[in-house]
């Protein structure tokens, strides 16, 4: 695959089109469409898949020596717009209605800490932080017994959370369920698996990826094989990742096209938190009857995406407001007769 000063564009795209499904399935566009069961629907999962590629490089480009920076910069990225929403979420949403947006010190306490069962859409952050404590040991076990028996034990994980799922829905609950880390190891361990073989991915392997994605797909529509649906349903996200990938790498170099989505794709994590907090302050307005009592799906879409991208914005500005102060503090405190005597 192609990159650019050691970068690869084609991820960064390949999230560009992963946060788009993303904002189209929770405006619930397409319902009942084979496009969204089996293309848009998929979007977390390839996030995943992606999270797997990008950090096992950057463990590569590293050593074992940099666990604490790993740490410091994940949760640093990954809390701090949390909460920066936390706060309007639960003024404005308990406001709203606060029988179903309660405020306490354990649920802040609770959503602080990352575990947000109170907000619609949040269970990916807390999925993700939980990946991203336990990958220094998958990367740490694929250097000692390599990536393919890592990522032999990421899809064993896989094959007990669909074979137990009923079981898993009825302990956890439908929360701690979808964010429960251990459903989605076969993801994040293909990706490693997959951060070292690259220069592999080409046209032909993307051509088998989608077929292998074509074959589960039909193996989810065909009434005989019910019993195998879940596990094509899980296993598909590999095939369409890698096939994801091959098109956009031979529309990287399409500026038209690669610079928004690698743009999109770069600040993803941001989007996905604005549109969060979009999405919850709507919810919460209109109660039950959701927001189609005065928009269409697709007006809806375009309201999370401006209200995402208005966030980026936002954070992006305050950043760098922040930077400016931080430089010019530094800089007197270097000047002349400044310091203490």
């Amino acid at each position: 695959m192609r990159s650019d000063g050691g970068h690869i564009v084609a991820i960064d795209m390949a999230k560009g089109v992963a946060i788009v499904w993303v904002i189209l399935i929770h405006a619930e566009v397409l319902q009942q469409r084979w496009v969204l069961h089996h293309l848009i629907n998929h979007a977390v999962p390839v996030f995943l898949v992606l999270f797997g590629v990008n950090a096992e490089q950057w463990w590569r480009r590293r050593g074992t020596s940099d666990l604490g920076l790993w740490y410091r910069r994940y949760l640093r990225r990954i809390l701090l717009p949390v909460w920066a929403v936390l706060p309007v979420w639960w003024v404005v949403g308990h406001w709203l209605q606060p029988e179903r947006v309660p405020v306490s010190w354990r649920i802040v306490t609770a959503n602080l800490l990352g575990y947000l069962p109170n907000v619609g859409t949040a269970w990916f952050v807390t999925l993700i932080l939980q990946i991203v404590i336990v990958f220094p040991l998958l990367h740490w076990a694929a250097r000692r017994i390599g990536s393919g028996a890592v990522l032999a034990g990421g899809l064993l994980c896989l094959a007990a959370t669909v074979a137990w799922q009923a079981w898993l829905w009825w302990r956890l609950g439908p929360f701690n369920l979808v964010a429960f880390a251990p459903r989605m190891l076969g993801h994040v361990t293909f990706g490693l698996f997959l951060a070292s073989r690259l220069d592999r991915v080409t046209l032909r392997v993307g051509l088998v990826a989608l077929l292998l994605w074509l074959l589960l797909a039909a193996v989810q529509e065909t009434a005989a094989l019910a019993p195998l649906r879940d596990a094509a349903e899980r296993l598909m996200d590999l095939p369409l990742t890698v096939g994801l990938l091959v098109v956009m790498d031979h529309l990287a170099g399409v500026r038209w096209i690669a610079l928004p989505l690698a743009w999109l794709g770069i600040n993803s994590y941001g989007l996905y938190v604005g549109q969060m907090l979009v999405y919850n302050l709507v919810w919460a307005s209109f109660d039950f009857a959701g927001p189609w009592q005065l928009v269409d799906h697709w007006t809806y879409a375009a309201l999370l995406m401006l209200g995402a991208l208005g966030m980026v914005a936002l954070g992006n500005a305050l950043l760098g407001a922040a930077r400016r102060t931080i430089g010019m503090q530094a800089g007197r405190s270097r000047q002349p007769g400044t310091g203490r005597a």
